[in-house]
């Protein structure tokens, strides 16, 4: 805190100063935050699970020992180095001997994983992914085929002519023509030009962003009409899908769009599109040139991955994704209680319940937050992967075994009534979620601890930290127009409502109010390598919402002539 600032002129700084001035952003990090360390933490404990299964003997058959197999596999950077491109031969070799598009069609057909987050506007690099859903319609569950094939991770870098955009599509075909030499594809300049040209006519292809309420079930037939080029017959048999009456297709006008190009491309700009894609999002369990390029295109120039640090924590991030149900059900048993879980759900609740009750007349948020499904810490029941099948016994080839088996568990949930209460966050995430076809909403355990959540802190602290969260959660569902602000009020009133209507007591001369409101702004905090950037202005605008709710004026003792002071009438509700 700095309580030589006034609350009233900044609160942001009031209740950040000093730590904002003592950070220290790492050299080898664009930002650090008050979250930082909790993230750190995670990753410590993640680390120790791993290291913990891969330190002794486990039993074949199970989870645990799958984990310890991929762990050494991946570790071993010597073998690694020594196998080379010889455990992606086999796809390179299938890639290059496609003759024509019904070929092209059944090949990218066999990429298809379940490995998009359209909610976190994630795409898959693979041309579409596929994700088991409730049907639009009914209450079984259903495919959904989602567009993507996209290496940069903004779609509008491809479109955009700024100054920026066209460095960063510059640097992305150096890489393309980087991975595409190293895995000794000839002339590597002007194939990486044509990949390039792919995604943008891809890009260019999508819609800016994906409605899944907008989704239309469609048979294969259907497709083949409204989507001609691609064999979707072909593509739908070779995912795993050909007995599928009808998918529930995202933009179908998207997809329709892309499919033209499956014809309008030339095959060899095809394969090597299909090449740099596999390479690349394999890297890690390749030679370590590929991955040190991933790394300095990926994180240091785009700033969208770390390096995981040593190459035991790089295991535990590629473990979490790979076999995350078996890191969550170890995450849970060993790091979160029963106990923590019925107090996290009691503080979800009355926010839900403040939150409905402050709604307006008439809003269209109603029905879902009376009929919300909270989901909280981890699981009844783990999804883990204990047969992968037969595969070469190396970190490519059991990473690549891993991806299939998860996919064939993903396709089958098909046909079988949707589960409600099956969770799509890992217990090791730290993200809350909400799932707008489920209604649902997740908060898993990782996320509850410090400075998010403590069970020995006053409610306070708690209600100001996960509570804010929350309350923008469920807002989002609720349609708020300010999610922040009418997240920031539920979360204030479910304090309010968890003292029984007692005042709590003063803790080194701040009111309960007082402290509440500091929590809430002390977790926005984050400071960057520059002075002034997008990401400091948006956590001091978050941390300043605070100016929008009485409570706040009152606590602090606002005035008029303070710079953050709003008259009431200005004052937003957030909806």
């Amino acid at each position: 805190m700095d309580t030589a600032v006034d609350p009233g002129n900044d609160f942001y700084r009031y209740a950040n100063g000093n730590w904002l001035r003592n950070a220290v952003v790492p050299a080898d990090a664009s930002n650090v935050s008050r979250t930082s360390a909790a993230e750190a933490e995670l990753d410590r404990r993640l680390t120790s699970i791993v290291e913990d299964i891969a330190g002794r003997p486990q039993d074949r058959g199970t989870p645990e020992a799958l984990v310890r197999d991929y762990y050494r596999y991946y570790m071993d950077r010597e073998m690694i180095d020594r196998l080379g491109l010889k455990p992606a031969s086999s796809f390179i070799e299938r890639i290059d001997g496609i003759e024509d598009v019904a070929g092209l069609s059944r090949a990218i057909g066999t990429t298809l994983r379940a490995d998009a987050e359209p909610l976190a506007g994630k795409q898959s690099e693979n041309l579409f992914a596929v994700s088991v859903l409730p049907a639009p319609t009914g209450k079984n569950a259903a495919a959904w085929l989602l567009p993507g094939g996209l290496g940069l991770p903004d779609r509008e870098a491809y479109l955009l002519e700024s100054s920026a955009a066209r460095a960063t599509r510059a640097a992305y075909r150096d890489y393309v023509a980087r991975i595409l030499s190293r895995g000794g594809r000839t002339g590597a300049t002007a194939r990486a030009n044509a990949v390039l040209d792919l995604e943008v006519k891809l890009a260019e292809a999508q819609g800016a962003a994906q409605d899944l309420s907008q989704a239309r079930m469609l048979s294969a037939e259907e497709l083949q009409e409204e989507a001609p080029g691609i064999d979707w017959a072909g593509l739908l048999a070779a995912a795993g899908l050909g007995d599928e009456a009808q998918i529930a297709v995202v933009d179908a006008e998207a997809i329709a769009r892309i499919s033209t190009l499956a014809k309008e491309v030339p095959l060899d700009a095809w394969k090597d599109w299909l090449i740099f894609h596999r390479l690349s999002t394999h890297a890690n369990v390749l030679p370590a040139e590929f991955a040190r390029a991933r790394y300095v295109f990926y994180g240091q120039r785009m700033g969208v991955m770390d390096d995981g640090g040593s190459r035991e924590e790089l295991a535990t991030h590629q473990i979490s994704s790979l076999f995350g149900g078996t890191l969550s059900r170890l995450y849970a048993a060993r790091y979160f209680s029963e106990e923590e879980r019925k107090d996290v759900s009691i503080i979800v609740d009355r926010i839900r319940r403040a939150m409905a009750d402050g709604l307006p007349d008439g809003a269209d948020g109603t029905a879902a937050l009376e009929e919300l499904t909270v989901a909280t810490g981890f699981p009844d029941e783990y999804e883990e992967l204990t047969d992968l099948g037969p595969f070469a016994a190396n970190a490519y080839g059991m990473t690549v075994a891993a991806e299939r088996a998860a996919y064939r568990q993903e396709l089958g949930l098909l046909g079988k009534p949707y589960d409600p209460t099956r969770w799509v966050t890992g217990t090791q995430d730290m993200q809350v979620r909400y799932l707008p076809l489920q209604n649902v909403l997740e908060v898993p355990a990782a996320l509850l601890q410090p400075p998010f959540y403590d069970p020995e802190a006053d409610a306070s602290a708690n209600y100001g930290g996960i509570g804010g969260i929350v309350g923008k959660s469920l807002a989002n569902a609720a349609g708020a127009a300010h999610p922040t602000i009418a997240g920031l009020a539920a979360a204030y009133e479910g304090y309010r409502a968890s003292l029984g209507g007692k005042e709590p007591r003063v803790i080194e001369g701040y009111t309960g109010d007082q402290r509440f409101f500091i929590a809430f702004a002390q977790l926005q905090a984050v400071k960057t390598a520059r002075e002034a950037s997008a990401i400091t202005q948006g956590a001091k605008d978050d941390a300043n919402a605070v100016r929008n709710l009485d409570a706040w004026y009152r606590a602090f003792d606002v005035q008029p002539s303070d710079e953050l002071y709003q008259p009431a009438a200005e004052r937003l509700t957030g909806w």
